[in-house]
């Protein structure tokens, strides 16, 4: 009985553990918006915060692994992205540093490959600096903002002091914006993201609901059977 436990909890150990890396890959997109996000308001502090965490999880992956290679291009596409959409792409030294990191990814030089293109997105704040400052949409803020912390502090306050704006006036003016309140909006943003985690981990209940950020199992399934009129086995058990 004792060795039936064990195992089971094991196995519950393996599906965790393979849940995450997929849950991993999901939040890391999430990030890759913020990213993008916080280079368009000019949030260079939050922007140097999130760009470590990423670089730390590259540092740490096989140069040939799949999903290294996803986020390492997708940091590329979004610098050339902001760089054309600000027009700064022509400028000489951009051409160069750009040409550099290609040439030591190409050669299999992660850490050269990593250094300099968190150089070339710190030039981007300096050019950024010295040309007439482009308007920031704090709505799209707020929501890649809510994207990349789904499980963390969602509340008026914090995205409000996030986006430096009153909570009144965010509230207002994201309402204005998309239609829904700020609640409304998290909330199918978790909705969403529960479902997908049901549909495709075999992650518990319970655990979808501590990593959504929710206070506790039994909130979350009121929440989803509100929501969808099941409960979350429920809806499991229909895929």
């Amino acid at each position: 009985m004792k060795n039936v436990q064990m195992a089971e909890e094991m196995k519950a150990i393996s599906i965790e553990s393979s849940a995450g890396k997929w849950l991993d890959r999901s939040l890391t997109q999430s990030k890759l918006d913020l990213l993008r996000a916080y280079m368009e308001a000019g949030r260079r502090k939050e922007w140097i915060e999130l760009l470590r965490e990423l670089r730390e999880k590259l540092q740490n992956a096989p140069i040939h692994e799949l999903l290294y290679l996803e986020i390492y291009h997708s940091l590329v596409l979004t610098l050339l992205s902001v760089f054309n959409q600000s027009g700064l792409s022509s400028n000489r030294e951009v051409l160069l540093r750009y040409t550099q990191i290609m040439e030591a990814h190409r050669n299999h030089s992660k850490e050269a490959a990593l250094a300099g293109l968190e150089e070339l997105f710190d030039l981007y704040f300096e050019m950024r600096a010295t040309t007439e400052p482009t308007v920031c949409d704090p709505i799209a803020l707020v929501k890649a903002y809510i994207a990349a912390h789904l499980s963390g502090d969602l509340s008026l306050a914090h995205l409000a002091e996030m986006a430096y704006l009153h909570p009144d006036y965010l509230s207002r003016l994201f309402k204005l914006s998309e239609g829904v309140t700020l609640k409304q909006y998290i909330t199918a943003r978790k909705l969403d993201y529960a479902i997908e985690l049901l549909a495709h981990s075999r992650l518990s209940a319970k655990t979808i609901a501590r990593r959504l950020g929710f206070a506790s199992p039994g909130y979350f399934t009121q929440m989803f059977k509100r929501e969808t009129g099941l409960t979350p086995q429920s809806f499991r058990a229909r895929i």
